[in-house]
Order: C-alpha cells, then sequence, then structure tokens
C-alpha cells in the first residue's frame, strides 16, 4: 500500500506541464528556495536537455546560489514570479568548468516516460 502512495504521489508531482521549454525563459531568473528561517535566493543558471532515448523525456535545471549557505540535497519549494510555486528535489553539485567557480550549483534532474500520444 505505502509503494501506491508514494507512486501517486510521484505522478501528481511529475506532471507533463513542467518540461525543459517550460524553464528555458526563465534561465538567469531568480527562484526562492523555502529552507526554513532563511530563504535561499536560487538563480536558474541552465536548462540542459538529454537526448539519448526518443522513449524518456530527460532535462536538468542547474541552479546557482550564494555559498554563504549551502543547501542539503532535498526538496524544496522553489518560489518563482512567473511560475509560481513548484516543488523540486535539488542537489548540490561541483560547477562545470565552463561556470564561474566561486558560487555554489544545484541540480534539479527530470527523467520520465514520454507521454503517448492519441
Amino acid at each position: 500500500m505505502g509503494a501506491n502512495i508514494l507512486l501517486k504521489i510521484h505522478r501528481d508531482f511529475m506532471t507533463p506541464d513542467l518540461t525543459a521549454e517550460t524553464f528555458m525563459p526563465h534561465v538567469n531568473s531568480e527562484f526562492v528556495a523555502n529552507s526554513g528561517e532563511n530563504p535561499q535566493v536560487l538563480t536558474l543558471n541552465e536548462v540542459a536537455v538529454n537526448h539519448c532515448d526518443p522513449r524518456l523525456e530527460q532535462f536538468s535545471l542547474f541552479f546557482r546560489g550564494t555559498p554563504a549557505s549551502v543547501l542539503p540535497q532535498g526538496n524544496y519549494l522553489l518560489k518563482h514570479a512567473e511560475l509560481g510555486a513548484i516543488e523540486l528535489f535539488v542537489t548540490p553539485i561541483i560547477a562545470l568548468p565552463h561556470w564561474p567557480g566561486d558560487l555554489v550549483y544545484y541540480e534539479a534532474v527530470f527523467s520520465r516516460l514520454r507521454q503517448q500520444s492519441s
């Protein structure tokens, strides 16, 4: 029973409304991460699409933040002026070579089966 509930939550959360195209116009815009008493401002740094399997929709959102306070890996409610509130699982990562090294970076990964056309 518990696994079924978890699967339902996962399916509801991974709505097809959230695509790479949803986020691309918002590169360099700010998202506020609800992290308790001290909300963190994360800037969407990059949207990367992976085309390795035509049956899968896979993309990553890369955010940058200040090194003053690093968010641990976990679920965060990210609020955006145009997109509203979105809950994402983010993980701190090492900066890619083409990014400035004096910031903290985070990744949110999306990987799901593509919707079947009717």
